[in-house]
């Protein structure tokens, strides 16, 4: 069976909604006619016709159905169709699902039966700009459930038709017509026997390979075990646009803890995030424990295994962070950077700090989003076999591998740039700056003390398997012990001039 290449979609219904439809209702009222004559104009005209603006197709409808244009009517229907398009609106979760999908590889289509009115949504929410083909009844003169829609897509994706996975609301126009030409299919229902998906946002949480592309990954009722205790997903759903990274995708989950979840126990919130790069969830789920392990605040995480490894990890504590600067906080910002410089976290940014404030206002933050953590030495890989290999990099030599060094990730620029995002140390009180550098001292200090424990951890990890992968696209490879090891000198060098770098003001 050929390979997911493509994966097309209908609009209104699965990608957007419309929260006052106004047509159905309005136009044969204010027009004098019946619902079946209303009905046999749409399909028979509306969803196959061209027309210029939004008034044509009015002019259009009065002519046909009440014989007349008065400019009155005209006007009426003209403006209920355009509050109709006001009312659209994306589905939550579709945006950052279609985005994941183009993000991963996949072709994107889009064939719906609409009129030419309706295709405003698709421009002004941006839609326009993921798809590699789009094709509307009106612009075809013909709809779905017509064959030579379905395979006019396929032409246009440049894909055979077992490739393609369509998904939409209508079983007649989205399952049953595109699977009879050999299209994989997912039926989009809040109910119903032999529906797929619940929302077509939740195609982000399928398997995207595969014979059943549309296979869930996460699901509600999916049992799961997270850290030794027995647990099932009770609720599922995407989070805010504002919450939602560029490339990886997250949803919130209520996970019932304890029995059954009819026998009582508790639910927490917790949340699920699938990368564009799946290994990521080892580095992440590892970098975590390395947090916890340095005495820092941390959130549980844990990797579901599966045919994609995921991660399910614990809600941060607190609010998000949203530029608070006192001393007692530029002391928790100093904490982090003393980790994130030694565990070169590459993505140390305040969008990612939550802060809590304890006994006497005492704030606490915590740092999330560690996926780029490990990585510091940038190397050509080109030349080796399987980057992916631990043992194939450790086994270079050391002049080899200084020669496939093209850069370190932190440097006397990046550290200052990172902490400008946080305060700016020309404009910054002293006594932010001073309780800023006392933070990262004692945290630095701390992070000697337990090298050991924190070492064992990273090395025993290292030797396992899967293994650890880290790196951007360009540099992506295994981690190995000569990183631990560029680890363990950043642990024993002074802190004092890292500090000094920190608080530069170039970059």
């Amino acid at each position: 069976m050929p390979s997911l290449e493509a994966v097309a979609f209908d609009l209104y219904g699965t990608l957007l909604a419309l929260d006052d439809p106004l047509l159905h209702r309005q136009v044969p009222r204010l027009l004098g006619v019946s619902g079946r004559r209303w009905v046999e104009l749409v399909r028979r005209d509306l969803l196959t016709t061209a027309f210029r603006d939004t008034r044509h197709l009015a002019e259009f409808v009065c002519l046909s159905l009440a014989g007349a244009g008065g400019e009155r009517l005209v006007e009426a229907c003209a403006g209920a169709v355009e509050r109709e398009l006001a009312s659209a609106r994306p589905f939550d979760g579709v945006l950052p699902m279609l985005h994941f999908l183009k993000q991963r590889g996949l072709k994107l289509g889009l064939v719906s039966n609409v009129s030419s009115a309706h295709k405003e949504p698709v421009v002004r929410f941006g839609l326009d700009g993921l798809f590699d083909a789009m094709l509307f009844s009106c612009d075809q003169g013909c709809q779905k459930p017509d064959p030579e829609i379905y395979r006019e897509l396929c032409r246009r994706l440049g894909v055979e038709p077992g490739a393609v996975l369509m998904v939409g609301d209508s079983l007649a126009n989205d399952v049953l017509a595109p699977a009879s030409l050999g299209m994989m299919t997912a039926w989009v229902a809040e109910a119903g026997e032999g529906a797929v998906l619940r929302r077509a946002a939740d195609l982000a949480w399928s398997a995207l390979g595969g014979s059943e592309p549309a296979r869930p990954l996460l699901w509600q009722g999916q049992r799961l075990s997270l850290a030794g205790a027995n647990c099932t997903v009770t609720g599922l759903r995407p989070v805010s646009q504002d919450v939602q990274g560029r490339y990886n995708l997250v949803y919130e989950v209520d996970v019932h803890e304890g029995g059954a979840p009819a026998t009582g126990g508790s639910v927490r919130l917790m949340f699920a995030k699938r990368y564009l790069a799946p290994e990521s969830a080892y580095v992440e789920e590892l970098a975590y424990r390395v947090q916890a392990c340095a005495g820092l605040p941390s959130c549980g995480a844990w990797v579901v295994e599966g045919h994609e490894p995921f991660l399910i990890m614990a809600r941060a504590p607190g609010e998000k962070y949203r530029g608070e600067l006192d001393p007692s906080i530029a002391h928790e910002i100093g904490r982090h950077f003393a980790f994130g410089y030694i565990f070169s976290n590459a993505d140390l940014r305040p969008r990612n700090a939550f802060l809590t404030r304890g006994e006497g206002g005492k704030p606490t933050l915590t740092m999330v989003d560690l996926e780029h953590c490990f990585f510091n030495l940038a190397i050509d890989v080109t030349s080796l076999p399987d980057p992916t290999a631990p043992e194939a990099l450790d086994s270079l030599e050391p002049t080899t591998l200084r020669s496939l060094t093209k850069k370190r990730v932190l440097t006397e620029r990046t550290l200052p740039r990172a902490r400008s995002e946080f305060f700016d140390v020309r404009t910054a009180r002293p006594e932010v700056i001073r309780a800023y550098g006392e933070g990262f001292i004692a945290a630095y200090r701390e992070l000697k003390r337990r090298a050991d424990s924190i070492c064992g951890l990273i090395g025993r990890r290292i030797d396992q398997r899967p293994p650890l992968v880290i790196g951007t696209r360009a540099y992506r490879r295994a981690m190995a012990h000569f990183d631990l090891e560029d680890i363990e000198g950043r642990l024993t060098a002074d802190p004092g001039p890292i500090l000094e770098q920190l608080l530069a003001t170039r970059g």
